[in-house]
């Protein structure tokens, strides 16, 4: 920046924009300083020791707060689609910990009890909703569980909200921290950063130093792979101990039902597992139990989970290929675009689905030109006739 000489008050103030464009850009150099001196930060630890075998032998042994599922004081990632009821499943999970009558986590032994923290960056609106439907479901009083809820985003890279966040922890001592997105939780961050998302877990490690929490971060895949693993940078998955993913099955019933597949993908010194869930959509009640309406009369629903049955995966299953058949019955002669459009799901679903009924003689394949178009079998039409 060039130095400016002025000796009248008609030239400062001629210069003044270029001053406040110097003390502007200044700024920027002393926040990007600060930034990365906070991203270098350690955190806080005790003097180091090298421990013999023995004194290695006789720290104290860390268990599991779901056998099998979630590690105490652990680092974990669930990473899931929209639609794949991820929220459902971590509420159902943190209310299960809370709760001292949950025994099990599915048919998982909850093996210990305590405060759950939840931070409800996304869909706060409808959160107490989803709370009142699982007390009803496992008659729970919820009002009487140690499960707090912090219904607002905050910055996971922020001193300030660092600073909020770790009283608040100090406070309850949870086992458990739900962060519910990390998305929603690190305004401004580059998702494909590694240093911008190396500050939320060494900030996350401060937390689990502090208390001995367990942290669990609800993420989106990218795009491209909607069952892969966290989209952007991958220095969450390499540091954390534990991750799930959540993968719809078959597809949505007419009752709003699906099969969802939740999958331990990763777990540091155990094998991995999997809950096969469904959802049953329920009335919402009232604390006197009684159903509560939304302003127009219509009655509040949400949904709770459980463990899915050979009934239920049979009937997700069937859906796609009845739409199917359905829509041909209305348009022969439709290819894959055509038909995937129709019935509106994933294309590659609809390849998978189309060569079932094929190889079930349910419909025929005709090429026309460079066209590959499906109409029902002539014993489909046959039967139905």
């Amino acid at each position: 920046m060039p130095v400016i000489n002025v000796s009248t008050p008609e030239e400062r103030a001629a210069c003044r924009p270029a001053v406040l464009e110097h003390e502007t850009w200044v700024e920027e150099i002393k926040e990007e300083a600060r930034s990365r001196a906070r991203a270098q930060r350690q955190p806080p630890h005790d003097p180091l020791r090298a421990l013999s075998v023995p004194e290695l032998f006789a720290l104290p042994r860390t268990d599991y707060l779901v056998d099998q599922w979630l590690p105490e004081g652990a680092l974990a990632e669930f990473v899931g689609d929209t639609g794949t009821l991820k929220s459902f499943v971590a509420i159902d999970l943190g209310l299960t910990i809370a709760s001292d009558s949950q025994s099990d986590f599915h048919g998982l032994p909850v093996l210990k009890h305590g405060p759950v923290l939840y931070i409800a960056a996304e869909g706060a609106g409808a959160f107490q909703y989803r709370l009142r439907a699982w007390g009803a479901q496992h008659k729970v009083d919820v009002t009487s569980v140690p499960f707090f809820t912090i219904i607002a985003p905050v910055n996971l890279r922020d001193a300030a909200f660092q600073a909020e966040l770790a009283a608040i922890v100090a406070d309850k001592k949870p086992l458990l921290i739900i962060v519910d997105t990390l998305h929603r939780c690190i305004p401004g961050a580059e998702e494909n950063s590694s240093r911008d998302i190396g500050e939320v877990v060494g900030f996350s490690q401060q937390i689990q130093a502090q208390v001995g929490a367990a942290v669990l971060f609800l993420h989106h895949p990218p795009k491209s792979d909607p069952s892969g693993r966290g989209r952007g940078s991958s220095a969450l998955y390499y540091a954390a101990d534990t991750e799930w993913s959540a993968v719809q099955e078959g597809e949505d019933r007419e009752d709003g039902t699906k099969i969802i597949n939740v999958s331990v993908v990763k777990q540091k010194d155990d094998s991995n597992t999997s809950l096969k869930l469904v959802n049953r959509i329920v009335p919402v009640l009232d604390q006197h139990g009684g159903q509560m309406c939304r302003d127009s009369g219509r009655d509040l629903t949400s949904c709770v989970l459980e463990i899915a049955t050979d009934e239920d995966v049979a009937a997700s299953a069937d859906v796609l290929p009845q739409k199917i058949l359905a829509f041909l019955r209305e348009h022969p002669g439709s290819t894959t675009d055509e038909i995937r459009a129709g019935v509106k799901v994933k294309k590659v679903t609809v390849a998978e689905a189309l060569e079932t009924l094929r190889l079930d003689n349910a419909i025929q394949q005709e090429k026309v030109g460079r066209r590959h178009e499906y109409s029902l079998s002539l014993l489909k039409v046959n039967h139905e006739a």
